[in-house]
C-alpha cells in the first residue's frame, strides 16, 4: 500500500511541467550568404526591451523584431530562434546617435513556445479585445481546432510562466470566450 502511494505521489510530481526556459536570443556569428533587401527601420515593438532589436520593411513586408548582427549594416529578421538557419537578412543604416531607449516592456517574449510546439510572436497589427482581454500574440497552434488565440500577457509571476489559451464561439457578436485554459509555456526568447 505504502508503495503504491509513493508511486501515485511521485506520478503526481513527474506531471508538473518544468519551470519555463528563458532565453536570450544572439544572432548567430555566422550568417548566411543569401541577398540583402534595403530596409526602413524604427524601434521594434515586438521586442521593445531590446536596444538592439528594429521593426522593419523591406520592399513591401513588415518585420518585427530584427536584430543587430554582426555583419556591418545587415540586421537578422523574421527569425525562429529554435533554427539556426533562418531568418531573412536586411540592409540599414545604424543611426548616427544612439537615442536613449525610452520604449518601455511593451511584451515579456518576442518569441515562445508550449509543451505542444505552438509558437507565438506579438501581434504586429490590430489587436483583437475579447471580453475584456486583449490579443497581444499570435500563435501557429500545433493542433489545429484546439485553441483559437492566446489572450493576454504572459503571466511570469512563478518559475513555469503561463498564458491564456482560448477556444472562441465565433458564431455571436461581439466574439466570445467558449473555454480558457492556463497554458504552461515551455520557452521564452527575450
Amino acid at each position: 500500500m505504502i508503495g503504491w502511494l509513493l508511486a501515485l505521489v511521485g506520478l503526481a510530481f513527474s506531471q508538473a511541467p518544468p519551470a519555463t526556459r528563458i532565453v536570450h536570443f544572439d544572432p548567430p556569428a555566422t550568417l548566411p550568404d543569401r541577398a540583402i533587401q534595403p530596409a526602413d527601420c524604427h524601434p521594434s515593438a515586438a521586442a521593445a526591451f531590446r536596444a538592439d532589436a528594429f521593426a522593419c520593411t523591406a520592399g513591401a513586408k513588415d518585420y518585427d523584431p530584427c536584430f543587430v548582427t554582426t555583419r556591418p549594416g545587415a540586421l537578422l529578421c523574421d527569425v525562429d530562434p529554435r533554427v539556426a538557419s533562418s531568418g531573412t537578412l536586411v540592409k540599414w543604416t545604424p543611426p548616427e546617435a544612439v537615442a536613449s531607449d525610452t520604449r518601455g516592456l511593451a511584451t515579456r517574449a518576442w518569441f515562445f513556445e508550449l509543451p505542444d510546439g505552438t509558437t507565438c510572436r506579438p501581434n504586429a497589427g490590430e489587436r483583437r479585445n475579447v471580453s475584456g482581454l486583449s490579443e497581444i500574440y499570435t500563435c501557429k497552434f500545433a493542433a489545429p481546432g484546439e485553441a483559437d488565440a492566446v489572450l493576454g500577457e504572459l503571466d511570469a509571476s512563478t518559475p513555469v510562466w503561463t498564458i491564456q489559451q482560448v477556444a472562441l464561439n465565433k458564431k455571436v457578436e461581439p466574439v466570445t470566450i467558449k473555454s480558457v485554459l492556463t497554458a504552461p509555456v515551455k520557452t521564452v526568447w527575450r
